[in-house]
């Protein structure tokens, strides 16, 4: 895997945890309260306002732009490209396209680690919130001249733990359609009937865009064009 943008640490600074610093705050009200009621109100309001300043300061130093955050997954995810091959057991010049990859919804947890989410406002290609999360699948297309192949494992940002990968290998004949549906943000790929979905948001949507949603989108777009062309042939020959 290629080397880091970002530390453990900074990774944890981004997400941080529901509650994490009302033992500090809590702390600064009792010192504050304690203040005023042996010296005075003005020593108390600027111990608290130090103190409160102090604390912010600590915590957001070192604390990643989502830029970062981005630059991080997508490194992450190339990094599992030739894993995504070897798994599949095929080799990379024989791909009717260059493979790709998109970012969905966890399956499983770090071993230590809990899940964190952050909602951001503004951040999507039309003004919409999207929501950053410490832990994602990361799913690799990759297109055969008979057969369309999968490879997906969940990967935690912060110590770059991964899951058991999955593998699965559809022949295009046997493909009837793939969608995206943006009611749910989920790709869905439908095979002899059976359909395999691949949720980017959690049941209820999070209230902010799927992460890099724009990238299932485009290969929705592009599976879609490769079964059209393997349909017309078929109906040419």
């Amino acid at each position: 895997m290629s080397q880091r943008i970002l530390s453990e640490q900074e990774v944890r600074k981004f997400f941080p945890k529901e509650g994490e610093l009302q033992p500090f705050i809590y702390g600064i009200l009792f010192i504050a309260v304690t203040a005023w009621y042996f010296i005075s109100f003005t020593i108390a309001a600027i111990l608290a306002a130090v103190l409160f300043g102090a604390m912010m300061y600590n915590y957001l130093t070192g604390r990643p732009d989502p830029e970062k955050i981005d630059a991080e997954w997508h490194r992450v995810a190339l990094s599992r490209e030739d894993i995504a091959y070897k798994k599949l057991n095929f080799e990379k010049d024989e791909a009717l396209r260059d493979a790709q990859y998109f970012f969905a919804y966890p399956d499983h947890i770090a071993p230590g680690k809990d899940y964190r989410e952050i909602t951001i406002p503004l951040r999507g290609p039309n003004g919409e919130s999207v929501t950053y999360r410490n832990h994602q699948r990361v799913v690799w297309m990759i297109y055969g001249r008979d057969q369309l192949m999968t490879f997906d494992e969940t990967i935690c940002l912060e110590n770059l733990w991964d899951s058991r990968d999955k593998t699965s290998e559809f022949f295009w004949q046997d493909v009837s359609s793939i969608d995206f549906d943006e009611r749910t943000d989920t790709l869905e790929v439908v095979v002899g009937g059976k359909t395999h979905a691949y949720p980017l948001t959690g049941g209820d949507n999070e209230g902010g865009e799927a992460f890099d949603a724009d990238r299932a989108v485009e290969i929705a777009n592009g599976v879609r064009t490769i079964l059209r062309e393997k349909k017309s042939s078929l109906r040419t020959s």
